[in-house]
């Protein structure tokens, strides 16, 4: 296992997070939190369900409760196929345009998009604070904020705060007015859960409800979801699995030398066992719809 020799972590030093942000987020996905960066996205996934309108949406078209492993698949990898080349890069300003078709087919309102973009940037933070080897440096965590915002300007999403503080208070002022209980919330959920469960080995998925619920660690957020309160139990042991990680980190990097989204782990996606065309990801009535209007 190859020691932690922090060049990475010097090379972030190095960067602007101005006009670097999207080598900085390829930094951090490949190397620096490869397996935090994953592991924040699908939390942050789950956190939209607790908005009735967003769930709503997601309940009428059947994506999670019907297609979960899929759905969950497919924001991995577009997300992926976007942030790795850069939204100003050629394959990811394609894959954005791709995006952007399969949501202009769905009425998704512009603070829904916002929302959505932020749980991308705290998320992230907010587990590395509290289970990452190391926190990002506020330098990083603009960055971050930098390759969002690039992401948001390129769907062509309006009004978006222009400072990290500005956004945080943004998206808590959002919360307070849209999360709240709703079945079409439980439901998809529920759902996602399920997707979630599949990508454990069979005898751990009856684990996947209860540490979904321990890691959100948010009693408004999960009775939003109709998720009831974590095992403080597990809680405690899953604390302490985590900074148990964090320190072996700290003194080891499995992606020191090579990147994760080399690894069998990042490149294993359950519904495309021999992997994914970029342009085919998406709902399958949409992709079909969008193929018959290119034709």
């Amino acid at each position: 296992m190859p020691l932690r020799r922090h060049i990475h972590t010097r090379q972030l030093a190095q960067l602007d997070p101005q006009q670097d942000y999207a080598q900085m987020l390829r930094i951090f996905a490949r190397h620096e939190f490869p397996l935090d960066m994953l592991l924040a996205g699908e939390l942050a996934q789950l956190k939209t369900f607790a908005v009735p309108r967003m769930s709503a949406l997601l309940h009428r078209t059947g994506q999670y409760e019907q297609h979960s492993v899929k759905r969950l698949d497919d924001t991995r990898a577009i997300l992926t196929e976007i942030l790795q080349d850069g939204v100003d890069g050629p394959h990811g300003a394609k894959m954005v345009e791709h995006l952007n078709r399969i949501h202009g087919h769905y009425p998704i309102a512009n603070d829904d998009y916002l929302y959505t973009l932020s749980l991308f940037i705290y998320e992230p933070i907010r587990w590395l604070r509290r289970f990452g080897w190391r926190a990002m440096t506020a330098a990083e965590e603009q960055g971050l904020f930098m390759a969002f915002r690039a992401l948001g300007d390129a769907m062509h999403i309006r009004d978006m705060p222009p400072t990290l503080a500005a956004f945080e208070s943004w998206r808590e002022d959002y919360r307070a007015r849209m999360e709240v209980y709703a079945p079409s919330n439980q439901q998809v959920c529920d759902g996602a859960i399920h997707g979630l469960s599949q990508m454990l080995p069979r005898p751990l998925r009856w684990l996947a409800r209860p540490l979904v619920k321990v890691l959100l660690n948010d009693p408004a957020l999960l009775a939003a979801l109709g998720l009831g309160k974590p095992s403080r139990l597990l809680g405690a042991v899953v604390w302490l699995a985590f900074k148990g990680r964090a320190w072996w980190l700290r003194l080891f990097n499995p992606w020191e030398v090579v990147s994760f989204q080399d690894s069998p782990l990042a490149l294993h996606y359950a519904s495309y066992p021999r992997g994914y065309q970029p342009f085919r990801l998406g709902p399958e009535k949409i992709i079909r719809l969008l193929e018959r209007q290119a034709a």
